[in-house]
């Protein structure tokens, strides 16, 4: 598989986004023609924004999608990330809104975590085999391995 576009889902927190660079590099590393694109909550966005791995970080505007409007206006905004077409979708979060964000992108290929909750595991094509008390860099290298990127490198 070599993958013209790929998306990363990790919206949200801050420490997860950080625990999710390794992965991202080590993607970037085994994929290097492919754009990289990465879904972050606004609030977070600027930590991603120049990095050299990045084609580009797409904003999630999560406090907008709150209440009735707030559903309407994240199906808008879902369509609007299917324009991407992304070959291959990373769904690092693994949660029922990251789930449909990630099926959102246009890619016949999501892959995820095998503990993913709120059913977002029945949105992948597989699921990297993870358990909860690794630590979170490993668990999400393991997604990377998953979608074909060599993780054998030092960690940077």
């Amino acid at each position: 598989m070599n993958p013209k576009t790929i998306l990363i889902v990790k919206p949200s927190s801050l420490g997860d986004i950080v625990h999710t660079l390794p992965a991202l590099r080590f993607v970037k590393q085994s994929f290097p023609s492919s754009n990289v694109y990465w879904v972050a909550n606004t609030e977070w966005s600027p930590l991603l924004e120049d990095n050299p791995d990045l084609e580009g970080v797409i904003r999630f505007p999560r406090r907008s999608f709150r209440g009735l409007r707030g559903v309407i206006r994240f199906w808008q905004w879902c369509q609007e990330l299917g324009k991407l077409r992304a070959d291959l979708v990373l769904d690092f979060q693994g949660l029922f809104r990251s789930a449909l964000i990630s099926c959102s992108a246009g890619s016949r290929v999501v892959l995820g975590l095998a503990d993913a909750r709120e059913g977002a595991r029945f949105f992948y094509q597989k699921a990297a085999s993870v358990t909860s008390s690794q630590h979170a860099v490993l668990r999400y290298l393991a997604l990377a391995s998953l979608a074909g990127a060599d993780i054998s490198g030092d960690i940077e």
